[in-house]
């Protein structure tokens, strides 16, 4: 049992702390630098001259503490190659807080659209089917076809598996779902999805491409999501900022899409410019599978995007609360990315916000948009009592 448990707690924690890929010209920057450092230490110890005989030998050493140095200081990326064993461990190990995250973001549409009915879901990269799961306990009764694309033929098997209850001979427990290793070139789905599946591809040109098709197989919601670290927040900005240059295409108005969530704004996210720059990113409290070696309860973090087609919604540019709500004894901190694409550390107070404002933001957490308009940033500064 001992080590199941820690095969799984390896593999997750390898699955959290994975970075991006190194794109081939950050690696060459990389590899000039240390080359110009190596031939400045060579020529201060008087171990380089030009009209050596031996140059070539020089040149071959520097060459290769260069390459040895660039190794140390870079991630090594590899492709995972998700067979039956792999596909348990991930199943055992993320499919419940894949699915508690997918939920979170899937809540946020149906709270603020609560007619949205769609009829059908694609999901890019469903590995185990969560997001799957997570559509059908959201908008099951208006559902008709699901569409799962993993190139992985074990994360499929598995995937339908689950479906029927465990069992070859059951009938699957959701209807309409229909399984791809490509996207299926004809099909347009009203809710399109990619959890954790950007960052798993081997670099940006790839992600932007797949976020391009995705966005084009969408008739009303893009979503993606990824782990809540710096890797993860920056796939998201990147897709962020593809689909909103995708979209405009030139135009200024009348646009194809815009952001519907988390930013109440379209410009640059002012999270990476502060002095101390945290990811975008949100936490979900969720019952994991009752494994034995699970706790009763864990914690997601996760950053995602919601991208829509259509109109902007009303209430678009109240702000969003992105750390934790720290509640003292007669005011409240409470850190804020503002719809005019500024972060802001506002303390409410009842004396200068009112009553209304100061208990709204007292019963708010961490992820919740904050339903009133605030005074400029120098205005919202108090003394702590």
């Amino acid at each position: 049992m001992s080590s199941i448990s820690d095969e799984i707690a390896g593999f997750t924690n390898y699955l959290l702390k994975r970075k991006l890929p190194v794109e081939d010209t950050a690696l060459q920057v990389s590899a000039m630098k240390i080359e110009e450092e190596v031939r400045k230490q060579f020529v201060s110890e008087g171990c380089l001259e030009e009209n050596s005989p031996s140059v070539r030998e020089q040149e071959k050493r520097i060459q290769n503490i260069v390459l040895k140095n660039l190794r140390n200081i870079t991630y090594c990326w590899r492709p995972l190659n998700y067979q039956d064993a792999l596909c348990r461990l991930y199943m055992a190990g993320r499919m419940d807080g894949i699915f508690a995250a997918t939920m979170r973001v899937f809540g946020e549409i149906e709270r603020r659209i609560p007619d949205f009915a769609p009829h059908s879901v694609m999901d890019f990269g469903s590995g185990t089917g969560s997001s799957i799961w997570a559509a059908w306990q959201t908008w099951g009764e208006n559902l008709h076809n699901y569409h799962a694309v993993d190139l992985s033929a074990s994360m499929n098997s598995l995937a339908k598996l689950l479906i029927k209850g465990g069992e070859e001979i059951k009938r699957p427990l959701i209807r309409g779902v229909h399984f791809h290793t490509v996207l299926p070139p004809k099909v347009h789905c009203d809710v399109v999805v990619a959890t954790y599946t950007l960052s798993e591809l081997p670099g940006m040109k790839e992600r932007v491409e797949a976020v391009c098709s995705l966005w084009k197989k969408t008739k009303c919601f893009l979503v993606l999501i990824e782990n809540g670290t710096r890797s993860g927040h920056d796939v998201i900005l990147e897709a962020r900022d593809t689909l909103i240059k995708e979209s405009r295409n030139g135009i200024t108005e009348n646009c194809d899409g815009y952001v519907f969530a988390p930013c109440p704004h379209e410009q640059q996210c002012p999270l990476p410019q502060q002095t101390k720059p945290l990811p975008c990113s949100f936490v979900q409290k969720y019952h994991p599978f009752p494994f034995p070696w699970n706790e009763p309860i864990k914690v997601e973090k996760f950053s995602f995007l919601i991208f829509s087609r259509g109109q902007k919604a009303v209430d678009q540019d109240w702000p969003r609360i992105v750390q934790p709500v720290l509640c003292r004894a007669r005011h409240v901190h409470c850190h804020l990315c503002c719809a005019d694409g500024t972060f802001q550390h506002a303390i409410i107070t009842r004396k200068k916000h009112g009553r209304d404002v100061y208990r709204t933001t007292r019963a708010c957490t961490w992820g919740d948009r904050l339903p009133v308009k605030l005074l400029p940033q120098e205005d919202n500064a108090v003394e702590e009592e």
